[in-house]
């Protein structure tokens, strides 16, 4: 009876210090991949036209995961076409030019459209339908350009630029435009006219 305890508590013993051995390797692990997921992510985004914004967006959340890294470029990118599309409507209520008010309308409409379609495109990255979420971003540029095209079509006046809030939303929304077609070049086979 003696040996069977004495056994028991040496298995015991032993299995005690192998789980701590594991869990301590464990992190180990962890923080080697962790730390090969931010060197992988510095090397990219110093490739990318744009490395302050793709290092701000993706840094939070380090992965070697290539669809993930595009997803959540993708997330960052649907961020800033609601915060554009929230600031275009609060700055079109505030406007007095009957052209200022218009363009910024066409922008609420343009950007808001944006943000449904980078939402699909999460959609797509999800579903590995990665061509398709390219698509879906390269239209989301578009509503870039259209909330642009309607300042010069439409606020004419002297002083009619396009408001500091909303050009800050939209040059950071193209930035990650930059680094997001960077990202799917590295999955898919993309055919730049």
């Amino acid at each position: 009876m003696v040996a069977t305890t004495s056994f028991n508590s040496a298995h015991l013993f032993t299995t005690f210090c192998l789980l701590l051995f594991s869990l301590q390797l464990s992190r180990r692990s962890s923080a080697l991949a962790t730390a090969g997921a931010v060197s992988l992510i510095q090397n990219l985004c110093s490739q990318t036209l744009e490395v302050d914004a793709c290092k701000n967006c993706v840094s939070s959340d380090p992965t070697d995961d290539i669809p993930e890294l595009i997803y959540s470029v993708l997330f960052c990118m649907y961020t800033q076409a609601v915060y554009g599309h929230v600031h275009a409507d609060e700055i079109s209520r505030a406007a007095t030019s009957a052209g200022v008010k218009r363009a910024l309308r066409v922008c609420r409409d343009t950007l808001f459209a944006a943000s449904n379609d980078l939402s699909d495109a999460l959609s797509m990255v999800e579903g590995s339908e990665y061509r398709d979420a390219f698509v879906n971003m390269k239209k989301s540029r578009w509503s870039l350009i259209s909330c642009a095209l309607a300042f010069r079509s439409f606020a004419t006046g002297d002083g009619d630029a396009i408001p500091a809030l909303l050009i800050n939303d939209m040059v950071l929304m193209k930035r990650l435009f930059d680094v997001g077609h960077y990202f799917f070049r590295l999955i898919i086979k993309i055919n730049d006219r």
